[in-house]
Parts: C-alpha cells; structure tokens; sequence
C-alpha cells in the first residue's frame, strides 16, 4: 500500500484503515500474551517452598523476567490504544513535534510512533532513550 496523502497532510483514510486493522491485531497479541504471563505468575500451593535455595534462587529470576514482561506487554497496549485514539481524531502518523508526516514505512515498523525519525534520532543523541516517546 502507497502513502497516499490527502490535501490536508494527513493519511488517507485507506492507511489509517490498514493501521488501525493493523493495531488492532498487535493488541490482540499483546492482550492475549498479558493474559498468559499473567496466569503462570500465580505461585502454586506445591512451589511455594523450592526443595533446594538454587532451585528457589531460579524461580525468583523466572519470576522477575515474568513481571518485565507482563510491563511490558501493559505499556504496548497502551501505547496501542494511544495509536488507536490518534487514528480517530485523525492524527495519526503526524510528528509531535514538527507537524510533519511521519514516513509509511516507519509507521509499518513502528505504528505506535509518534516522532519522525529525524526527531526520535535528536532525542536519542540527546541522552534520552525516547522509549516512552515513540
């Protein structure tokens, strides 16, 4: 599909079909992920006590990967449902910052994003890691 751009500057809304079809898939990902990390997160009644203190050392090392990815998982959601709002009032694919289109091929990497390339780079050189800021 071409970035087709309406006289306005903004995605036709063809792409911001796509996108949001497309968003919509990634949360249902993401949701269904949650759900599952979520679920082998609860100790069971047998494994509260480990037999041995490495075997209890591995599970609180299982546990902490879980919790990192059960955020993570929260925060794409989020930022998904932040992607889908912006498709609805019809700002999505607009740089924060400049205005400007952000590129359709950054948004099929990325289409949670909300800087152009140029200004995530400036963010990045400037000591931030722009994680929160897509």
């Amino acid at each position: 599909m071409q970035t087709e751009v309406e006289t306005t500057g903004k995605l036709s809304q063809e792409n911001l079909d796509f996108f949001n079809k497309l968003l919509l898939k990634k949360r249902k990902e993401a949701v269904k992920n949650l759900n599952y990390l979520e679920s082998v997160n609860q100790p069971s009644d047998e494994n509260k006590h480990p037999i041995h203190m490495a075997d209890s050392g591995t599970d609180a090392q299982e546990r902490e990967k879980r919790f990192f990815f059960i955020q993570r998982d929260k925060t794409t959601i989020k930022e998904i449902d932040k992607a889908l709002e912006r498709i609805k009032d019809k700002t999505f694919g607009i740089c924060e910052q400049t205005g400007n289109l952000i590129p359709y091929e950054r948004l099929e990497v990325v289409p949670t994003a909300t800087f152009c390339i140029t200004v995530k780079k400036t963010i990045q050189n400037n000591g931030g890691n722009g994680r929160h800021r897509r």
